[in-house]
């Protein structure tokens, strides 16, 4: 199942580059580009006709000799409204930043912040020798130094695993960089594809590991999430490749079932 490119709105286009940077991340070149003239656009404004004949007018440029010529050069001028100019030159662009994402910008961006998703995946991986989900502090405090420091270590841990996850919403939503296939049953598959090791962990499974009603607790859906597979970060492209592969293995179990089912007619 594909899906139709969005054109995303000035909002998303901006957040994606502010939640790159807060993260320690590069902005692609071209998105900081496209997002420059786009501001440009926003304040763009026209200069008015009336001011060129005023002007013309009041330092004796226009005269009884070239009326006739600066008339018909106005008259000459286009008519479009400015703020159909201005939503032309806008979509363009907004379209352009959302191809650019999707053509390797956004895998770049992801390489851009991996080195600090990395620091908070072996901080989670690390406090998981003695936190689980369901552990107390009380518990911890009885485990020893080594178990209450990464205790204390999880919140900032999970505070930035969070916001790459925001980038990685902003890839689904805004951008629709990877689809929702028939064989997911869980609405967070999409985004469980970004966070698994490979094509062989169930994006289901992994996706009620990363269920915002999971989010609670010291390591939150991260911690879970180690239950079903390696944390790792994916890029969009390899997000959408372990999508493509499981996808192909329904298929063909589909297939498997229907021939099991529906014997080939063999006549006498």
């Amino acid at each position: 199942m594909n899906l139709t490119p969005l054109e995303p709105g000035p909002g998303p286009c901006t957040e994606l580059c502010t939640r790159t940077t807060e993260l320690g991340g590069t902005v692609p070149a071209e998105l900081r580009r496209l997002l420059d003239t786009h501001a440009a656009v926003r304040a763009w404004q026209p200069a008015a006709t009336a001011d060129h004949l005023a002007r013309a007018i009041t330092d004796g440029s226009f005269t009884a000799k070239n009326a006739g010529e600066y008339l018909d050069t106005e008259l000459a001028r286009p008519t479009t409204e400015p703020r159909e100019i201005r939503g032309k030159a806008e979509t363009i662009i907004l379209r352009t930043f959302a191809t650019a994402v999707r053509n390797g910008a956004g895998d770049a961006i992801v390489e851009s912040v991996r080195p600090v998703f990395d620091k908070a995946k072996a901080g989670v991986v690390d406090a998981s020798a003695w936190i689980t989900p369901s552990t107390t502090a009380e518990q911890v405090i009885e485990f020893g130094p080594d178990a209450l420091q990464a205790w204390y270590d999880l919140g900032h841990h999970h505070r930035t695993l969070e916001q790459v996850n925001g980038l990685v919403a902003l890839f689904l939503d805004a951008f629709r960089l990877v689809a929702r296939q028939p064989f997911m049953r869980h609405g967070s598959a999409p985004r469980a594809a970004f966070y698994v090791r490979d094509e062989t962990v169930n994006l289901d499974s992994a996706a009620e590991a990363l269920a915002p009603e999971n989010n609670t607790g010291r390591g939150g859906r991260w911690l879970r999430l180690l239950t079903a597979s390696d944390l790792t970060l994916n890029t969009p492209t390899r997000a959408a490749e372990i999508i493509a592969a499981q996808q192909a293995e329904y298929e063909r179990l589909q297939r498997e079932e229907y021939d099991a089912s529906h014997p080939a007619y063999e006549s006498a």
